[in-house]
């Protein structure tokens, strides 16, 4: 759900199949409200949707689980390796990490201009807006 714009990673690989992660629980110690998790699922089913021509069978995960489901997923399409977007923190971070108890390796992909942004990411804005 960090990044549902999966055009720049598809252009450089063609996924066997593709697992969107949603985890709105995730986001605060008190029960978010049903609304986000209704519009976190509609999100990515219309990435799904947008881009089913390119990424193969699409599967929607999520729950506190979500790790778990992920790597049954990953066997079950007979993956040997999960390609993502870079998830720095956050909930759909915590899952991913949660993968290498799994024994299923991730490849983290990054964009071009994060990639070269992101190391000046070290203080405030100020900072940041000086170093680009």
């Amino acid at each position: 759900e960090d990044d549902l714009s999966p055009d720049w990673l598809l252009a450089r690989i063609r996924p066997m199949a593709t697992a969107i992660l949603t985890a709105p629980a995730g986001r605060s110690p008190l029960t978010p409200a049903p609304q986000i998790a209704a519009f976190t699922t509609a999100a990515a089913a219309d990435t799904a949707a947008r881009h089913a021509d390119d990424l193969g069978p699409v599967t929607i995960i999520h729950g506190p689980d979500a790790a778990t489901r992920l790597a049954a997923w990953a066997a079950s399409v007979g993956a040997d390796e999960i390609t993502t977007p870079y998830a720095p923190t956050g909930p759909v971070a915590d899952i991913l990490r949660g993968m290498a108890a799994q024994g299923i390796p991730l490849a983290f992909a990054l964009r071009p201009h994060d990639a070269r942004l992101w190391p000046h990411a070290t203080h405030g804005f100020s900072r940041f807006k000086e170093a680009i």
